[in-house]
């Protein structure tokens, strides 16, 4: 089975959590949940009937705007320069990506992101609006080494 989607807007990253002191205590907050409760609503529609509990797999490509410094100047701005990149190079890190959305979409695609065996996730530029694109891929059990 595969569900593949789209979500447009920023891509979203993992923060570090938070920690305040109360009193004698230590609590600490998710700086994130407001942001992984938008994307779950965003995403709801896409998700199983019940959470997955077999192997799958998770492919994420994060598409960013072009910043100007990419495109010409003059009356040439659209047109972009011959040594703009396609790869996005900066923060937010890839691992912060893949760890934002495995983690929001526990107990809505997967019952547990340790489900999730393999996976990529991909940072590109892009010159049209900025989306993530989801595919989860569920994986048979068979595995050889010999593959």
């Amino acid at each position: 089975m595969e569900i593949k989607f789209t979500i447009y807007g920023k891509p979203g990253s993992q923060s570090r959590p938070r920690f305040f002191r109360r009193g004698k205590g230590i609590g600490s907050y998710d700086p994130d949940k407001a942001n992984k409760n938008d994307l779950i609503a965003l995403s709801r529609e896409h998700a199983p009937e019940k959470p997955l509990e077999v192997p799958v797999r998770v492919d994420i490509i994060a598409m960013f705007k072009r910043p100007k410094s990419h495109y010409r100047t003059g009356k040439y701005s659209h047109i972009l320069k011959p040594t703009a990149p396609k790869y996005h190079t900066s923060k937010p890190d890839w691992d912060n990506i893949g760890k934002f959305y495995c983690d929001a979409y526990n107990g809505l695609f997967w019952k547990d992101d340790s489900y999730i065996t393999v996976g990529t996730v991909t940072k590109l530029y892009t010159e049209q609006e900025e989306r993530t694109i989801v595919r989860i891929t569920t994986l048979n059990n068979q595995y050889s080494e010999n593959n």
